[in-house]
């Protein structure tokens, strides 16, 4: 029950000859072993497929995560294509309960994690190259992970939504518009980018 050894057999299909490796245990049944290429031979209860191409089984591990494994398919390179968890590639095998889709091209999920966030995730899609599509919460790319309850959309050419955070107001926000490249078009209230965040009830347009 405990202890196995390897059996190797030159077991032919079609014709051909090919290398098969089993795990044999002192039970004498046998099974098929999964050895990572460059593992020196340690096994684990996974099936190690670096090079399958995103088709994976009940758990893979990937290439560069030194054996550690999670309960996630790991696979860094397969597109987008996700299952319950997948792992960053330079995570360090740190995961979180998100999806992560640094190349996503804004494809989402119910969270994702910034690429240069290191790891640190919150409760909203980052979209830092969405092209102004947003969903509930996105983070400003460089605001170090800190976010608000507004869409965050220096790039949207004044497509706001119903907050939106000025970029240089390191993360400073009122309960207005802020539109510094609106080029007049305000909403209920507008921040004059030079303000420093005062704001009144009014709104500013210092280029009427």
């Amino acid at each position: 029950m405990g202890s196995h050894h390897l059996v190797i057999y030159y077991q032919g299909l079609m014709g051909s000859l090919h290398l098969v490796i089993y795990c044999q245990s002192l039970m004498g049944s046998l099974h098929l072993c999964d050895i990572l290429p460059w593992s020196n031979g340690t096994t684990t209860s996974c099936d190690i497929l670096p090079e399958s191409n995103g088709i994976t089984t009940s758990c893979d591990i990937l290439p560069e995560s030194n054996g550690i494994t999670t309960s996630c398919d790991i696979l860094p390179g397969s597109n987008g294509t996700t299952t319950s968890c997948d792992i960053l590639p330079k995570s360090n095998g740190i995961t979180t309960s998100c999806d992560i889709l640094p190349e996503s091209n804004g494809i989402t999920t119910s969270c994702d994690i910034l690429t240069e966030s290191n790891g640190i995730t919150t409760s909203c899609d980052i979209l830092p190259e969405s092209n102004g599509i947003t969903t509930s919460c996105d983070i400003l790319p460089k605001s170090n992970g800190i976010t608000t309850s507004c869409d965050i959309l220096p790039e949207s050419n004044g497509i706001t939504t119903s907050c939106d955070i000025l970029p240089e107001s390191n993360g400073i926000t009122t309960s207005c518009d802020i539109l510094p490249e609106s080029n007049g078009i305000t909403t209920s209230c507008d921040i004059l980018p030079k303000s420093y965040g005062t704001t009144t009830s009014c709104d500013i347009l210092p280029k009427v």
